[in-house]
């Protein structure tokens, strides 16, 4: 969580790719209120080629679960 913290911080919190990171840590640690406040906030920020898969993750964060990429 740390590294994802300051890749955001690093970037202004404005590069959806970083937010996307921080809120799957967010998820690992079990506090998915962030993860999905960080998912929602990276999906406004995304370009629209990734935005379809960034809301895959927010529906896993939103239901309680972790995403993992296979």
């Amino acid at each position: 969580m740390r590294l994802a913290i300051k890749a955001c911080e690093l970037t202004d919190f404005k590069k959806a790719e970083a937010l996307d990171t921080l809120a799957a840590a967010y998820a690992e640690a079990g506090n998915f209120e962030k993860a999905v406040e960080y998912q929602q906030r990276a999906i406004e920020l995304a370009p629209s080629k990734i935005k379809k898969e960034l809301q895959k993750h927010l529906q896993f964060y939103n239901s309680g679960q972790v995403y993992r990429d296979q």
